[in-house]
């Protein structure tokens, strides 16, 4: 029996995750993930998912459309080479989602590439420097990700709850 009766009537939390990749398989894998971790347990996440080529960043029109669609998202998901190795361009976009981003609590996560055994706990210099300087969040790795899922559930769910019982300025005339 599971230690956890979700309230059936509740909604789930809609939350947001762009994947910036060039390989369909990868992108297709994140998705899965994703799906796969909100579903678990007592989560109820409904997820709003988008996919960027990683190329669309160096194309000006391209990567300001990619920024825009991004600033609301809660979990940016790249493959964990671009934490070892972060291109100028990705580094750059990467910055100005930190500094402009709506979500206070939004994360970088980062999934190996399939056939890609490397240690995904080193971080380039660049990343190291956005993450401190802004703020960011890192959910790193498969087991990882379902913690930060949580973490950003419970965000939701806390400012869900202030909104209800924010007050409300009604005029009767």
């Amino acid at each position: 029996m599971s230690k956890h009766n979700p309230d059936k009537t509740s909604r789930p939390v809609c939350l947001k995750a762009v994947i910036i990749c060039n390989d369909t398989v990868f992108a297709a894998e994140a998705v899965a993930l994703l799906r796969k971790v909100g579903a678990h347990g007592d989560l109820m996440v409904a997820w709003d998912i988008k996919c960027w080529p990683l190329n669309a960043l160096s194309d000006s029109a391209l990567g300001t459309n990619a920024l825009s669609d991004s600033l609301d998202a809660h979990l940016i998901v790249l493959p964990a080479t671009r934490a070892r190795l972060v291109p100028p361009r990705v580094s750059k976009w990467l910055r100005t989602w930190a500094e402009q981003r709506l979500v206070p609590d939004a994360a970088l996560g980062f999934l190996r590439e399939r056939g890609d055994s490397r240690s995904l706990q080193t971080l380039s210099s660049e990343l190291k420097a956005i993450v401190q300087q802004h703020g960011v969040k890192m959910v790193i790795g498969e087991d990882y990700f379902r913690k930060g899922v949580l973490e950003s559930v419970k965000s939701q769910q806390e400012s869900r709850q202030e909104d209800q019982w924010a007050p409300v300025n009604r005029s009767y005339g």
